[in-house]
């Protein structure tokens, strides 16, 4: 059927329409009526032209965010628009939390922009997320999505040729009147948190990803984030009494955007749908639409016949290599472990009498993470760690610390590399020191001084990269785990009190030290440069 020739219909004219046509004029009508009507039915014809060879696999939870989008849009569109929307339950601030690869983007990002502008082409979309490749790559998708056959065939839109960049597209209507397009007053703007385009204002604003989940533990990039929400998306609206907000995102946090967002006085509904379903008290979702959770037995999946048990155990240990259980238990359980409660299980920790003997070690490596400040403010720390051939443990074998100035903290880390070796047998092949380089010439300067201050010995500087918390988080998932031996002695004290207390603590020089160490041991030279 072509498109001038498709009726206009509701859900009440489909039986009086379908007895009066060929039965496949009368299959797109019922299609076409049925996908205007829901949001689901939509995702579902739509699927195949947006992931071709990727069939779709449906879930109750997919049927959720559905629903949960289309209230969005209820409450959103102007009654004259559509009057049967407004008589349903609509939702103003969404936040939908799910575990990654759960096709949150294509629904939220994509599929939705192009549902409301099958039936109101008047929307304004805001969409921003926190990468331009990521804001980018979603407004393409939509755009093929409404330049397709199937989309054009049904529901006759097009990119205005005024304005069709990447990062914002207008929208035209076909007008049978004219037979010819016209400006239908909707745009999408695609952006990023540190992108927001002056003075754009849109009926929808949906922030999908507002984290870079590798940075989301510093304290900067969540600050960026919250920022934007606080000072620049209020005033991001096209008429204050009509418009909407969608958050979707894994929990990266407790003070990611999404507990930013709920810790102030506005109201939002909480999708939340873990991966694993957890029977502790108020881990249940529901909602203002009467969705309850349907999942009753501890450890039932989300998702089983996309995501089965193997498949999700897989991701979650390589999750917890790179982040650690911190990482494992936000992104796949939308439940971000606070930081100072739990981080580190010191208790964990397998304590040993004495050193093993030096046969049963390997990669050896004392790490120094340094402090210029005589007797204030941060400690120099160095950790002597190796891996345990015999238990393939960690071992964390001793811990040096002081709060030097710059040519007593230089004296040390040259004395302490001479007892090492000693405590070695002189034997240098399996030694290795490690200076931590902080950004900056200042850094780079410091980190080359200690190197040719060890002169005769194996020294590589390792340049910062991560956030201090994101830095610790695999040597934290060993810890818990019980995979970290440590030599008892007198400095074991300041170093457990340091993970009891990360991150809050005063102080936690021995945990960088620490961990640096620990990811050379196992993860190897990681970007490090030689003296």
């Amino acid at each position: 059927m072509s498109t001038s020739s498709a009726p206009t219909a509701t859900l009440a004219d489909i039986p009086s329409l379908l007895l009066a046509m060929p039965v496949d004029d009368a299959l797109f009508v019922l299609n076409k009526v049925l996908a205007e009507h829901s949001f689901s039915e939509f995702v579902k014809q739509a699927w195949n032209v947006v992931e071709p060879g990727r069939p779709l696999v449906w879930g109750w939870h997919l049927q959720a965010k559905c629903d949960h989008l289309q209230a969005v849009y209820n409450h959103t569109v102007p009654e004259e628009i559509d009057p049967y929307a407004k008589v349903q339950v609509g939702i103003q601030s969404l936040i939908i939390n799910e575990p990654p690869r759960c096709s949150k983007s294509l629904f939220s990002s994509v599929f939705f922009n192009a549902w409301i502008w099958a039936k109101w082409p008047g929307a304004r979309f805001l969409c921003v997320t926190y990468a331009d490749d990521l804001a980018q790559r979603d407004a393409l998708k939509t755009r093929s999505l409404i330049e397709s056959s199937w989309y054009q065939q049904r529901w006759p839109l097009k990119i205005s040729e005024d304005q069709s960049a990447k990062k914002r597209y207008n929208i035209d209507k076909w007008n049978p009147k004219t037979r010819g397009y016209e400006d239908a007053g909707g745009f999408r703007v695609s952006t990023t948190i540190l992108g927001m385009a002056t003075g754009e204002g849109g009926d929808f604003r949906v922030i999908d990803d507002p984290h870079n989940v590798k940075k989301s533990l510093s304290d900067v990039e969540r600050k960026q984030a919250n920022q934007f929400f606080d000072l620049t998306l209020p005033t991001r609206v096209v008429d204050p009494h009509r418009y909407s907000t969608v958050i979707t995102m894994q929990r990266l946090h407790g003070d990611d955007l999404t507990g930013h967002a709920t810790s102030g006085d506005n109201k939002w509904d909480m999708l939340v749908l873990p991966m694993e379903y957890e029977a502790q008290e108020g881990n249940r979702c529901s909602t203002a639409l009467g969705f309850i959770d349907p999942r009753t037995k501890e450890g039932e999946l989300l998702h089983p016949e996309r995501w089965p048990a193997k498949a999700v155990q897989e991701a979650k240990n390589d999750l917890r290599l790179e982040l650690g259980d911190f990482g494992t238990n936000s992104q796949f359980q939308q439940r971000p472990t606070p930081l100072g409660g739990g981080m580190f299980q010191p208790d964990n920790l397998i304590m040993v009498s004495s050193w093993p003997e030096l046969r049963d070690l390997e990669r050896i490596v004392r790490y120094w993470d340094k402090a210029g400040t005589e007797g204030d403010g941060a400690y120099t720390s160095g950790a002597l760690m190796a891996k345990r051939k015999s238990t393939q443990r960690s071992i964390i074998l001793d811990v040096t610390r002081g709060q030097w100035g710059t040519d007593k903290r230089e004296a040390e880390i040259k004395n302490i590399a001479y007892q090492d070796l000693q405590k070695l047998g002189g034997k240098s092949g399996n030694f290795e020191i490690l200076v931590e380089q902080e950004p900056g010439s200042g850094g780079k300067d410091s980190a080359l001084w200690t190197i040719r201050n060890l002169s005769g010995f194996r020294v590589k500087r390792i340049p910062k990269r991560d956030s201090k918390e994101a830095e610790w988080s695999p040597f934290a998932s060993q810890v818990n785990a019980g995979g970290v031996e440590m030599v008892v002695g007198p400095w074991n004290k300041e170093t457990k009190a340091q993970m009891a207390g990360a991150p809050f603590a005063k102080f936690k020089d021995d945990l960088d030290s620490t961990s640096g160490a620990f990811k050379h041991i196992w993860l190897g030279p990681r970007a490090g440069v030689l003296g």
